[in-house]
Formats: structure tokens, C-alpha cells, sequence
């Protein structure tokens, strides 16, 4: 049986550099690999020219994949690490809003409502008394 191993996971590696980790390509991958085997057991000979005159030269399956993807091109997967960063910030803002307002009713509960001191005098005026009794 020939297994051109080596020619078969140069052109593997060409592609994932071709690539270069823009979208998450191991799925991908697995199954060109297992295509690529599958096609080297039909076939006596097998080079690197051999492959991509069948599949393709490794930039283009790359530019096929990502095309493919297009939730991951790099516009795109900038504004979502760009949203995400937002939306963490929104949620550390809310969450430090909420501490603070937990703390501050823990406060208000420990503390004991002021009790008044201090006497208030009413003095009435007595009938036929003197003006120093007033």
C-alpha cells in the first residue's frame, strides 16, 4: 500500500499557514485529510504538484474555507473581540453598581435610627400671676 504521508501533510500544513488560525479550521482539516489519504490509495504516485492539480493550490482551498466562513473574516472577528471587550465592561460597570448598592443598604440597616433627647418645656400662663411667671 502506498501512503505518501510526508507530501500529504506538507500540503496539509501549506493550507493551515494559509489559513493562519483566522477561523477555527481543525474539522476542516481532518476531513481534507482524510480525502487527501483516500485519494492517495487510488492513485501509484503522488506529489505535492499531483495535489494541487486535483484540489488545488493550498492558498486557494484556504481562500475557499474562509470564504465559506464568513462570519470569521477578520473584519468581522475584530468588532466581535471589539463588542466583546464592551460588553465586559458594561457588566464590570453593573456588577460594581450592584456591590455598591448591597453595601450601602447594609449600612442603612446597621445603623439605629437617631432617638430625640433632648425635653421641650411648655409653660402656660397662670391667671393673676406675675410676668416673670409666664
Amino acid at each position: 500500500m502506498y501512503t505518501p504521508n510526508q507530501e500529504i501533510e506538507q500540503y496539509l500544513h501549506q493550507i493551515e499557514t494559509a489559513i493562519y488560525h483566522l477561523a477555527e479550521s481543525d474539522d476542516f482539516i481532518d476531513g481534507l485529510r482524510q480525502q487527501l489519504y483516500d485519494y492517495a490509495e487510488a492513485h501509484t504516485t503522488l506529489s505535492i504538484s499531483t495535489l494541487v492539480k486535483e484540489f488545488g493550490t493550498p492558498e486557494e482551498v484556504a481562500a475557499d474555507f474562509l470564504e465559506t466562513r464568513s462570519a470569521l473574516k477578520p473584519k468581522k472577528v475584530a468588532k466581535s473581540r471589539q463588542r466583546g471587550w464592551i460588553k465586559t465592561i458594561i457588566i464590570l460597570i453593573l456588577a460594581v453598581i450592584v456591590i455598591g448598592e448591597i453595601l450601602h443598604l447594609r449600612d442603612l440597616r446597621s445603623q439605629k435610627q437617631a432617638m430625640a433627647t433632648d425635653v421641650i418645656t411648655i409653660y402656660e400662663p397662670v391667671e393673676g400671676g406675675t410676668d416673670g411667671e409666664t
